[in-house]
């Protein structure tokens, strides 16, 4: 497992390596680069019969395609900005127009055109949802959660089908899904800003006692799939540092001990 961590901080380090720009970060934040996404596209395409090369090339450009549409997000436009932050603004537009060069680039070096096309798929996808998700098209639950798994995991979802491996298309979806409401649930706890929160209490009838009943929504989501993560990845060989990381996402969570005890 030592070498499955050292192998995701290189992938880490290559992709910095890709974003490195002086005059980008001197003006705009460094953007995140997801491990956990590393370690899930790692753990889909180690067993496969393709190349090294060609796995660290899928990870790398799905990861620079991920790091562009997350620095797109940051942009926002309003109109009392001042010049530095108008400035700052335009370079957030510019950085994830460059981000996005770079997955396109590193593609098209190797002339491996259908991922080209399926990344670019993906992101069509992802911003289609995110557009629901911002307009409030949303009037049931199950698909709000159905529109955050496919925000957070289709980039991963259309590697898994390119390269025929059906199981991990739902299983990342999952594993995100998890690891966003755990995140989300910590930020309503703390009272920080939510979207995801505000549109529950869109489509919920809250009483007084609403944070008890929102924290019960997020309990209740994430034991689900946790179980039926477990139960997936138990028919998965050399996932074990995947599952170990998993586990931290929810060890923190009052139910937790239950939760694993169930499990077995």
């Amino acid at each position: 497992m030592e070498d499955v961590q050292i192998h995701i901080s290189n992938l880490k380090e290559k992709i910095q390596e890709k974003i490195q720009h002086y005059y980008l970060f001197h003006h705009i934040p460094y953007p995140i680069i997801d491990e956990d996404k590393i370690l899930i596209l790692h753990s889909l395409l180690e067993p496969l019969s393709l190349t090294k090369e060609k796995k660290e090339q899928y990870i790398l450009s799905t990861m620079l395609a991920q790091i562009a549409l997350d620095t797109h997000e940051e942009v926002h436009s309003h109109n009392d900005m001042d010049e530095k932050q108008f400035q700052a603004q335009q370079l957030t537009v510019l950085a994830g127009d460059f981000f996005s060069g770079l997955y396109f680039q590193l593609l098209a070096n190797a002339e491996d055109i259908p991922m080209i096309r399926t990344l670019a798929h993906s992101i069509k996808e992802i911003n289609e949802y995110k557009i629901t998700l911002y307009q409030n098209g949303i009037s049931k639950m199950d698909d709000l959660l159905d529109c955050i798994r496919n925000i957070e995991s289709s980039l991963i979802q259309g590697v898994s089908d390119y390269v025929d491996e059906a199981i991990w298309s739902d299983l990342s979806g999952n594993i995100l899904l998890l690891k966003r409401l755990v995140n989300e649930r910590e930020l309503f706890i703390q009272k920080k800003p939510s979207l995801l929160v505000d549109n529950i209490k869109k489509l919920i009838e809250l009483d007084k006692s609403y944070k008890e009943e929102i924290i019960n929504i997020f309990d209740e989501y994430i034991a689900k799939l946790w179980k039926m993560i477990h139960s997936v990845l138990a028919g998965i060989p050399h996932t074990n540092f995947l599952k170990e990381r998993l586990a931290s996402f929810v060890n923190e969570l009052p139910f937790s001990t239950n939760l694993y005890a169930e499990e077995g």
